[in-house]
């Protein structure tokens, strides 16, 4: 069953409820949380995004995901590593489990979310969410981990720290080989813009101001840019600009008017189709917890 924005979102729209408050906890690898969620019917309260990747590991049948726009059955066993960013909600049926993990992404290895879901979005190899069903490569030993998280998170047991950590550094190794991730070297010189535009794309950034901090010319600038990014930066910039947009209306902290003066837009509807461009539906659209 395959749906886009907002229309799928209907089916999770239904007395959700927060079932238990997140754990944080630091075991030498950031801040990780570990839950096991009993359903009753909604794990999450509203469609919803992390700084961190997250795990889930399905502990009873009939568990859906909703992920960017479409709504994906998983099965019992299987573990999703979801992507850092990615709009995503769970429903889990009366008496339902889920267990639920979620830890820092490598700094090294990740040089900015947008990217990676621009890329994700933009029909790349990369993906929003990788699923391991207990049959596939890897789908064993990444549910065991998942079994020793479940029973020492919290047990304060002797061991139980080093258990954990253990137990994260291999769950994202077997994350970061199954993606077949490794460093891009041939974008290391974009690497300081690409976070540029990243914490500063609210204001809006010129090609030539980008092209100056990389040290080319606008046209060399240009061509490098989408030949490692896959598109070009003008079309990066409204997607980066559009989805910080899109997660500022889901906190409901602005309305349409005001988030669309944030971004320097005078004209409202002019937003509305940038963001309607980039996100599938309109702002006022957009519903929040």
């Amino acid at each position: 069953m395959t749906g886009h924005l907002p229309d799928a979102l209907d089916t999770f729209r239904q007395n959700k409820q927060i079932i238990r408050k997140n754990e944080l906890d630091d075991y030498g690898q950031g801040k990780i949380m570990v839950r096991t969620v009993n359903c009753n019917l909604c794990m999450n309260d509203t469609l919803h995004w992390h700084s961190e990747i997250e795990l889930l590991h399905i502990l009873t049948p009939s568990v859906k995901l909703y992920i960017e726009g479409e709504i994906t059955p998983v099965d019992m066993g299987d573990s999703i590593a979801i992507l850092p960013g990615a709009l995503h909600d769970t429903f889990c049926p009366e008496g339902g489990s889920v267990l639920v993990i979620q830890f820092p992404p490598d700094g090294d290895r990740v040089v900015s979310e947008y990217l990676t879901l621009f890329r994700s979005a933009h029909g790349s190899d990369e993906r929003y969410c990788r699923r391991f069903s207990a049959q596939s490569e890897y789908g064993h030993e990444i549910a065991s981990l998942c079994s020793v998280l479940r029973r020492e998170f919290g047990a304060n047991e002797s061991g139980s720290e080093r258990l954990i950590s253990g137990a994260i550094t291999q769950l994202r190794g077997y994350i970061e080989r199954a993606a077949s991730v490794s460093s891009d070297t041939r974008a290391r010189d974009l690497y300081p813009i690409i976070s540029y535009i990243d914490d500063n794309a609210r204001r809006g950034i010129t090609l030539a101001e980008a092209a100056a901090m990389a040290g080319y010319s606008e046209s060399y600038f240009s061509s490098r840019f989408k030949s490692v990014v896959g598109s070009s930066f003008r079309e990066y910039l409204l997607w980066v600009r559009m989805r910080m947009a899109l997660r500022i209306l889901l906190d409901g902290s602005l309305n349409v008017s005001e988030v669309a003066e944030l971004f320097g837009y005078d004209n409202v509807q002019n937003f509305a189709r940038a963001f309607k461009k980039v996100n599938r539906m309109s702002p006022g659209k957009v519903k929040h917890g």
